[in-house]
């Protein structure tokens, strides 16, 4: 141990030499610092969050690291850092990448490890257009055996999803003698974690085609017809 409180450990605690007579062994002692030291950098938690990574020396000593730090003092071994979740103040998952993953310290010597987090789940941004105020949408979204129903006239956010692919569908909604369809009234979308995925539906009157086919009259003879529904009117010849 040195004045500065630096400890320094022999590279063989124990040797063996034979001895000759008349002879002179020579006998080699190196030192070498004991100890190292771990420099962790965590990244990417909001403000106030605090991270929930271990390192482990794999011989019962554990080290709770719970934001960007320097562990000293360690003694020259395989140490393995594991990080888990962390929910943040904002109600969101954060998952650490890597999730485990082993550094070696030797004496002397500065290892670094980063443990960088980001969100874990995916959002689906569900923007639903064309209906008047006052009337939702009826649209179901579906994953395995997960199912989130949304009513919404608007925009609705559905948060926390897991990675996959969900299958978005949209139903007709009547309102008073108004139908209106939806456009499209089926998709899918595959949601990657740590992503938000917009997904449109666009409602409108559910509108028909009449094909009108008008025989009988002579060339250049242009027929006098009329389409009513309501108040709407149609002229056709």
């Amino acid at each position: 141990t040195l004045n500065n409180g630096d400890i320094y450990r022999p590279q063989h605690y124990f040797q063996q030499v034979d001895l000759t007579p008349g002879a002179t062994s020579v006998i080699t002692v190196h030192y070498t610092p004991k100890y190292g030291f771990l420099d962790i950098t965590v990244t990417g938690l909001p403000s106030g969050a605090k991270a929930n990574v271990l390192v482990d020396d794999l011989n019962s000593n554990i080290w709770v690291v719970s934001q960007s730090m320097i562990i000293d003092d360690l003694e020259e071994n395989d140490y393995l850092i594991t990080g888990t979740d962390v929910v943040g103040a904002d109600n969101i998952t954060y998952e650490a990448d890597p999730d485990s993953q082993t550094v070696t310290i030797t004496g002397g010597q500065t290892s670094y490890a980063t443990v960088k987090y980001s969100p874990k789940y995916g959002n689906i941004d569900l923007r639903v257009e064309g209906l008047p105020n006052g009337v939702n949408g009826n649209i179901t979204i579906t994953k395995d055996d997960q199912t989130f129903t949304a009513w919404s006239g608007g925009s609705v956010v559905i948060d926390s999803l897991l990675e996959g692919t969900y299958h978005i569908v949209s139903k007709e909604i009547v309102d008073g003698s108004n139908t209106y369809k939806p456009v499209p009234d089926s998709q899918s979308i595959y949601l990657a974690p740590r992503s938000t995925t917009i997904v449109h539906v666009n409602y409108g009157p559910n509108l028909g085609a009449i094909e009108l086919i008008i025989t009988g009259l002579p060339p250049n003879v242009l027929a006098d017809v009329t389409v009513e529904k309501d108040d709407l009117s149609y002229a056709a010849n």
